[in-house]
């Protein structure tokens, strides 16, 4: 039995399926299954453009949800699996899970997916719904909630959902906010720290070499209050402490002066300008204009797509 279907729970059920003559995969709230390889043949964070990230944002989350919703369900139905999520794509309370082995794994019955669990009685597991399995094993795999006890709590509270941080890193309350920032603690709801940690760190840089000031205490407390009560309307009023990675690294980005004009590139780099926004979102992106460009970004952003599939052949 493995309890969670994160990324480490769907990987532990594949990996014990090839021994275990059941394995089972419970999940509480359901997930979205995104394969790593694209129905265009392509890896899938390779075919997810500028353009669509930006449109996710400003068009109706109705018509996003759909999107999403019909890209995940082209490989995968959802129900029939087992797994289908109890929140929408746009929600971040939901999971978005990224394999192309569970799959294939559930629906060749080697690993069995069931609901939410309502108690474990010796070797017997029982399910909300009222089925049980009989177990040897059981992995819990339903993460963690990260706690510093080093850190007074009036500065960062163990319920995270209170932290009074700008930009999710300086805790406004203090008397000299830019004296203490904390990167790499925002989890994105969906890929991995490093882009969040890079883009925040570079921040951080540019306030403790004096380049940029923070604003004012009330300006950042109201910075605060908005970016929270638009995350609390996305999840109906329950707080998480994630964000979406790409929208958070431009926001911090376009505060850094890090992302290129649109039209300064479209009429001086025309093929640039293409690339930039129906290509991969790289981190070279941020390299091209603002502090501590590099003279590469623009080659390596030109031939992203060789690069990424040059190992292949």
């Amino acid at each position: 039995m493995v309890i969670g279907a994160g990324f480490t729970g769907p990987d532990i059920a594949c990996d014990c399926a090839k021994a275990a003559k059941n394995v089972f995969l419970s999940t509480r709230n359901g997930i979205w299954l995104a394969p790593r390889v694209s129905a265009m043949g392509l890896p899938f964070d390779l075919i997810l453009n500028r353009l669509d990230l930006l449109k996710e944002r400003w068009l109706p989350s109705w018509w996003t949800n759909k999107n999403w919703a019909n890209l995940m369900e082209s490989r995968v139905n959802h129900e029939a699996c087992g797994i289908k999520s109890k929140y929408p794509y746009m929600n971040m309370l939901r999971t978005i899970t990224v394999s192309d082995e569970l799959p294939l794994k559930i629906y060749s019955g080697q690993v069995k997916t069931r609901p939410e669990i309502k108690k474990i009685a010796g070797n017997t597991v029982t399910y909300v719904d009222g089925r049980e399995d009989f177990v040897d094993t059981v992995f819990i795999a339903t993460g963690y909630t990260p706690y510093y006890s080093f850190i007074n709590e009036e500065i960062l509270p163990s319920e995270l959902g209170e932290a009074r941080l700008y930009k999710w890193m300086f805790p406004f309350q203090l008397q000299h906010p830019s004296t203490l920032s904390f990167v790499g603690i925002l989890g994105p709801a969906v890929g991995g720290i490093s882009p969040n940690a890079e883009m925040q760190a570079r921040y951080v840089a540019r306030v403790l070499s004096g380049k940029k000031k923070l604003p004012s205490k009330e300006k950042m407390q109201k910075t605060w209050t908005e970016t929270r009560e638009e995350l609390l309307r996305s999840t109906g009023g329950k707080f998480i402490f994630r964000t979406n990675l790409f929208h958070y690294q431009e926001d911090l980005a376009q505060d850094l002066g890090l992302v290129p004009s649109f039209f300064k590139l479209l009429l001086t780099d025309p093929k640039l300008a293409y690339v930039y926004y129906f290509g991969p979102v790289v981190p070279y992106h941020y390299r091209l204009v603002g502090d501590h460009c590099w003279y590469k970004a623009r080659e390596r952003s030109l031939n992203i797509m060789d690069e990424a599939l040059s190992g292949m052949h």
